[in-house]
């Protein structure tokens, strides 16, 4: 069957949607079907679609239609993008296409067949975490072994795909603050538009920093599985993080990430600090000394972000798409 995904990233927006959606196009090219991706964005969110090798448009909601058009039957489209307009919906449906969302929790979403949003709960749609669409070698991770010192010897900072405000700065800087030695690993992601900002600091620092640049699925994955404690934004790394079992310190880099980081707080996983622009020094530093210490409480949350994501939304949201009934 014919698959269109799409979705929307960039610098400011983060690029969530678009590994998420190129996760999708992995699970569904391996069960058979058709897939192509249309992208909207900057050059990160453009080449992240490229290098993935599917078939792709670079579109806007304004063209997609037409790009649709020229399709000679329809198939099945999902909208991996918040706030989809409703014209774009409802045009999308008269074109014949099957129509699913995927988190978006405005009107035009109640037009679409399928409604999916794994981080909000919403009336008359597929909701929960059991839909975050992580890359399928997060599975693999799920289960992997993990050990818990009494003291941290080794953090992950990974700030999104874009780290649109430069919190990483602010965060390497709280973290020199902390009195023991610790291997600091800092993740540059793909819409990152200069390190220069953080590679200034590192030379101030006492411990061992390295950089790691634009890291594949399964590398990332190995980064989070061999760090005590990470400390990351609200975004889809932070799901990544439960599935592995990385006890997590989140610095919201946007607003809306807030509510994200309060829910997996609440359910056990994460201590959130929200959104500062800039974040605190002071308390970074203070809450990663605190739970650096106490390995009991890492090895909880650990526990509470694997019981709350396997690595298989994935394979529910390719299952609704093409077998599911319309809810």
């Amino acid at each position: 069957m014919k698959l269109l995904i799409k979705t929307k990233g960039g610098h400011e927006q983060g690029l969530g949607d678009v590994t998420g959606s190129i996760s999708v196009a992995n699970e569904a090219i391996s069960l058979g079907h058709d897939v192509c991706i249309a992208v909207e964005g900057d050059k990160s969110a453009i080449e992240l679609v490229r290098c993935s090798g599917y078939p792709f448009h670079i579109v806007s909601n304004a063209s997609l239609l037409a790009v649709l058009a020229s399709y000679q039957l329809p198939g099945s489209i999902l909208l991996n993008q918040l706030n989809n307009p409703p014209e774009l919906v409802a045009g999308l449906k008269e074109l014949g296409w099957k129509v699913i969302t995927l988190d978006d929790t405005g009107p035009a979403s109640t037009l679409a067949d399928i409604r999916i949003n794994p981080e909000y709960f919403v009336n008359d749609s597929y909701s929960g975490p059991e839909y975050i669409p992580l890359n399928p070698v997060y599975r693999e991770y799920h289960k992997k072994e993990r050990i818990f010192p009494s003291r941290i010897s080794s953090v992950l900072v990974t700030m999104g795909g874009s780290d649109t405000y430069g919190f990483t700065s602010t965060v390497m800087e709280a973290l020199f603050n902390i009195t023991w030695v610790l291997d600091i690993t800092i993740i540059a992601g793909s819409a990152f538009q200069s390190d220069i900002f953080f590679k200034g600091t590192i030379g101030k620092s006492n411990h061992s920093v390295r950089v790691l640049h634009c890291l594949s699925p399964k590398e990332m994955a190995d980064a989070m599985l061999q760090a005590d404690l990470a400390i990351s934004g609200a975004g889809l790394t932070l799901f990544e993080l439960a599935c592995t079992g990385t006890p997590v310190v989140v610095v919201c880099n946007e607003p809306f990430e807030e509510e994200t980081a309060d829910y997996l707080e609440k359910k056990g996983f994460g201590l959130n600090l929200g959104f500062h622009n800039p974040p605190c020094r002071g308390r970074i530093t203070d809450i990663v000394m605190k739970i650096g210490e106490d390995g009991s409480a890492r090895r909880q949350m650990s526990e509470q972000g694997r019981a709350l994501i396997d690595g298989r939304g994935i394979e529910r949201i390719v299952d609704l798409i093409f077998e599911g009934d319309v809810k």
